[in-house]
């Protein structure tokens, strides 16, 4: 009998999620951002906002090009991004500049999943139950971890380093 291989190969990589918003809204945006962080890889997804009526330009690179339609400018960064689903935290439809991705998006409320009444649960790979299991197993009530972590301030900002590795800056509020 004949066999037949097949081979596969795949790269874990963090699911490519952006967020559109229709207005800026500093509340929304700031849960927004939270829920960006708290997933794996989240920190690099774009957040879109679809009303421009109140964005400030500033800047000589305003003043040397012509300037882009802003929704343009909107759909270039999805091109270039090219997310996995767009996250849409609007009731409104897509403008006609990001109809690309209509099959994409997805209500806000479609990120959670609350499997048989327990707590709510993020569908893609949030960092904080790994970063709980660290905790638990390597660092708490250890006298002396095996890694050696120092917080250092340097202008306004604080950083963690790691045996000498900045890994994230923390920023003051």
């Amino acid at each position: 009998m004949a066999t037949t291989t097949i081979e596969a190969r795949c790269n874990a990589r963090p699911t490519r999620l952006a967020f559109i918003l229709s207005r800026p809204d500093r509340d929304l945006l700031l849960s927004v951002i939270a829920r960006a962080t708290s997933l794996w890889g989240g920190i690099f997804n774009p957040i879109v906002i679809l009303n421009d009526s109140t964005r400030k330009t500033a800047g000589v690179h305003y003043t040397k090009l012509p300037p882009d339609p802003y929704l343009r400018i909107q759909s270039d960064t999805l091109k270039a991004f090219d997310p996995d689903p767009l996250i849409n935290y609007s009731a409104d439809p897509l403008p006609p500049e990001l109809k690309a991705w209509q099959h994409r998006t997805f209500a806000a409320d479609r990120l959670d999943w609350r499997p048989l009444n327990a707590n709510v649960r993020s569908y893609f790979v949030d960092i904080f139950p790994v970063l709980d299991d660290l905790w638990e197993k390597e660092f708490k009530g250890v006298a002396s971890p095996p890694i050696q972590a120092e917080v250092c301030r340097q202008g306004g900002s604080r950083e963690i380093v790691v045996r000498g590795r900045s890994l994230w800056p923390l920023f003051e509020r």
